[in-house]
């Protein structure tokens, strides 16, 4: 005669495997919520955070910068800098130009007659320049044809003479 268990051990382990979760869940709540304490403790005065991202765009169109923003700048900004750090070899304008740029800490040598843009059209400039040149790379070649893509797919369930055949066939995803 075999005897029968209500319980498998199975379904004790799915309710081990759960409690266990909801103690890790638990334990981790609770640490958040002391470092919420502590950051409300830290900061008396209440304050708008916003992401880092908008206020760099703010910033941008305020026309405030932190530091030097642009590669062909000196690391403080000086003109009279770049021309120092520029020497004249007999090997030719390449090894002066790779002296200035290990001079600059990394930063490749531009046009030290170049300023930062200073008004609302100077600016756009500079962003349309940033958006065509973002347009040559391979994140936004991808994009492009994701989207093309997307929207080849989805025109037979836009066209009402390809709508029924789609809808039959399930073309909605």
């Amino acid at each position: 005669m075999k005897q029968e268990y209500p319980l498998s051990p199975r379904s004790l382990f799915i309710c081990l495997a759960a409690s266990a979760n909801l103690i890790w869940f638990a334990d981790a709540v609770l640490e958040l919520a002391k470092v919420c304490v502590e950051l409300e403790g830290r900061r008396t005065t209440y304050r708008l955070w916003w992401p880092t991202g908008v206020r760099k765009i703010g910033n941008l169109l305020k026309g405030r910068t932190e530091g030097s923003s642009f590669s062909g700048d000196a690391p403080s900004g000086d003109p009279e800098e770049v021309e120092q750090t520029q020497t004249h070899h007999d090997d030719g304008d390449e090894q002066a130009e790779q002296d200035a740029y290990d001079a600059m800490g990394g930063q490749r040598f531009k046009d030290p007659d170049a300023r930062p843009p200073k008004n609302a059209g100077q600016r756009l400039g500079v962003a349309v320049f940033n958006a065509l040149a973002w347009l040559h790379t391979p994140k936004a070649v991808f994009t492009f044809k994701y989207g093309l893509l997307s929207v080849l797919i989805w025109l037979p369930t836009a066209f009402r003479s390809s709508a029924f055949f789609a809808y039959d066939h399930k073309t909605l995803w």
